[in-house]
């Protein structure tokens, strides 16, 4: 039986009126009763009581109903008869792009979209989608070729200059994609799109209030977008509030509890406030939600090696690399290199390069002098600055990172050694110390630091201040001023570069001798600072490198750390299986320093007593 245009019409009024069962099942009545095309080559005349433009319909129609329901291949079934009815419609290419796009055929739906601007170049749809398609592809600077020639037809389109910025954004020209944005801004004002991307950038840049403002002046726009209402939670989360940031993530998934990303910060969120075991449910459930979010398992590593779960945080702690932000290594490539197993060695040569900062690779270096002292050949690839203080310590092999490497016959990153080793930390049979100060510089600072009739603390409170959560780890310089109250103690800041302009700030309180300038100007990272620190009686450091260059020089190390502390840290002991000369004071409550340096001054007085 031929279509009829009754037929037409009722799939027409059930489409316009919602019930798309019934409009599904009169459009597919009409195209198998008489297929448009019989062999998809030529224009069909007209069949039945349907022209040619009415098949159309039935095509362009049917094939956005699928689409909308996310049937992208029968959907494309339909653009393509679309496309072979009427090959010179540019729209017809348009949709066929748009329906491959979706299916993830990316050649072919480039293909279409050019096809449409070629028979229309003033199409801004599909030049649109072809710049975001080409984003995708890393196709940068053609994407932006796309937005601008789009602006060239109509300079007031702002979905063009928001494509613009988000590609300028990617390319780190910051003010160019503020500009856009804000152009963007400007032409839609009631656009959520905009505020939030110029949103994610200042957050980026660590712009935290103006962030803050512009994601909710998104959400205005857009209340029910769990997108949103994630990275409002996001900012909060990294300013400090906690309850409002686990409330908008909350909220956000009251409105899609697929967010996979609020469960994951959920679960940062409950790991900082002592809650494990909701933190390990949020993050289970995120890589449910995605099987492969690097993020997720990164961030679950380090809850279980909070608790000692050695063996499973470490396992977990392989993600790392998938991570979207970890800083991968910086030398030279190493080609197909394998990956050493943890096997015996057995005469092969093993590289490990070190990883994410100086601390870091002081704290790890012992597992290289592990396998030393087992007689494996070992070539370790660190940061330059640390080849004079770990060549000073006794490592062999040492190469800068960047350096040509010696030919090594398998690799492993410095921070996998723990899982490898299958050994709790205070287990792995490293003598102490492991690191060493230079013997000249040792000599040369012995009789700077005055006659040692006091007792003499070498002090530390300022980390890397690009740390996204140095915030919560730094201490304030005026915090340690109880230490200066206990009769017989004198203070020597060996704090360099951000942090050292508090001591002039603190206007005579009490005396710190700055030591800061003088260290650490040649030869090396931390020569300086490590033979003052032997010739001092303790040192009291905030969760910076300088704790580990204590600890791994075996000195006595007071360590002051924040609530929540890092995972390396454990949970609420007081020593640290990393050092046996180290004691850990933990803040009773979240930001309290005066607690933890009111217990110090106690333990301070007791021990300058027993001097």
């Amino acid at each position: 039986m031929a279509p009829s245009i009754e037929l037409l019409r009722a799939a027409l009024a059930h489409h316009q009126a919602g019930r798309l069962g019934e409009a599904e099942a009169a459009y597919r009545q009409i195209l198998t009763a008489q297929p448009p095309l019989a062999d998809g080559s030529a224009r069909p005349e007209p069949i039945g009581a349907l022209t040619p433009p009415q098949w159309l319909t039935v095509c362009f129609n049917f094939g956005s109903l699928l689409a909308a329901q996310g049937r992208a291949a029968e959907a494309v079934d339909c653009f393509r008869r679309a496309v072979a009815l009427e090959p010179n419609l540019a729209d017809a290419h348009f949709y066929l792009g748009s329906g491959l796009y979706a299916m993830g055929d990316l050649d072919a739906a480039r293909g279409a979209y050019r096809e449409a601007l070629r028979l229309k170049p003033d199409f801004l749809e599909p030049r649109m989608n072809l710049g975001d398609l080409l984003q995708n592809q890393g196709q940068l600077h053609e994407a932006l070729s796309c937005y601008d020639q789009a602006i060239q037809h109509n300079g007031n389109y702002a979905l063009a200059w928001l494509g613009r910025g988000n590609v300028h954004r990617v390319m780190r020209m910051f003010d160019a994609a503020r500009a856009d944005f804000e152009t963007a801004i400007r032409l839609a004002p009631e656009d959520p799109r905009a505020y939030n991307n110029l949103a994610t950038m200042l957050q980026e840049s660590n712009e935290l209030g103006s962030a803050l403002t512009l994601y909710r002046l998104a959400l205005e726009r857009e209340p029910r977008s769990a997108e949103i209402m994630i990275n409002i939670g996001s900012v909060l989360q990294i300013q400090g509030d906690m309850s409002a940031a686990a409330d908008h993530h909350q909220r956000a998934l009251a409105i899609d509890p697929r967010q996979r990303r609020a469960h994951f910060n959920l679960g940062v969120i409950d790991h900082f406030l002592g809650r494990d075991r909701e933190a390990i449910e949020h993050l289970d459930e995120a890589i449910r939600l995605q099987p492969g979010y690097a993020e997720a398992y990164h961030h679950r590593a380090t809850v279980r090696l909070s608790q000692g779960d050695f063996d499973a945080g470490w396992r977990d702690f392989e993600w790392r690399f998938r991570c979207s932000d970890y800083p991968h290594r910086r030398g030279a490539p190493l080609g197909d290199m394998p990956l050493w197993d943890g096997s015996p060695l057995a005469g092969r040569r093993l590289l490990i390069h070190a990883e994410q900062g100086l601390g870091d690779t002081l704290q790890f270096i012992r597992y290289a002098r592990r396998l030393e002292q087992r007689g494996d050949e070992v070539v370790v690839e660190v940061p330059e600055v640390l080849v004079p203080l770990l060549a000073a310590s006794g490592f062999r092999n040492l190469v800068a990172e960047g350096s040509p490497l010696p030919p090594c016959d398998v690799q492993v990153p410095l921070l996998s050694m723990p899982g490898l080793a299958g050994l709790p930390p205070e287990a792995i049979g490293v003598t102490f110390p492991y690191l060493a100060a230079d013997p000249r510089r040792l000599n040369s600072w012995r009789g700077q630091l005055g006659d040692g009739n006091r007792l003499r603390i070498g002090i530390v409170w300022q980390g890397r201040t690009s740390y996204a959560f140095d915030r919560v780890r730094s201490i304030p310089l005026a915090a340690f001023a109880p230490l200066a109250q206990v009769e017989g103690v004198e203070l020597f800041s060996l704090q360099k570069g951000a942090g050292s302009e508090q001591i002039a700030a603190l206007g005579g309180r009490f005396t710190v001798n700055d030591l800061g300038s003088r260290l650490d100007s040649d030869g090396g990272a931390f020569m300086d600072t490590a033979a003052v620190m032997c010739n001092l009686d303790l040192i009291i450091t905030s969760d910076t490198a300088a704790a580990h260059l204590a600890g791994g020089l075996g000195l006595n190390v007071w360590l002051a750390l924040s609530k929540p502390a890092e995972w390396r840290w454990l949970y609420q002991r007081a020593d640290s299986p990393w050092y046996p000369t180290m004691r850990l004071f933990r803040q009773p409550r979240e930001g309290d320093w005066a607690g933890v340096f009111e217990t110090m001054k106690r333990e301070l007085t007791s021990l300058v007593r027993r001097r």
